[in-house]
């Protein structure tokens, strides 16, 4: 559908399985068999889980910033 949904940077560049709900409105997305993350679908091109936000925030750029700053 050409939306993006966020997992934890350490999953970037790994291969995940995103499974569609039997009712066609979310996804779960499991690595190695194991659930690591899920949306609801929506027409956003971009979807972020917050904490999902905040680690890629703190992997480079924004790194030495406080959770307060991040917030």
């Amino acid at each position: 559908r050409k939306n993006q949904y966020s997992v934890d940077p350490k999953y970037i560049g790994k291969t995940v399985e995103i499974k569609l709900s039997p009712t066609n409105k979310s996804i779960k997305i499991y690595y190695m068999g194991v659930e690591i993350s899920s949306h609801n679908l929506t027409d956003k091109q971009f979807n972020y889980n917050e904490d999902d936000y905040k680690a890629i925030l703190k992997t480079d750029l924004f790194k030495d910033r406080s959770e307060d700053e991040l917030n």
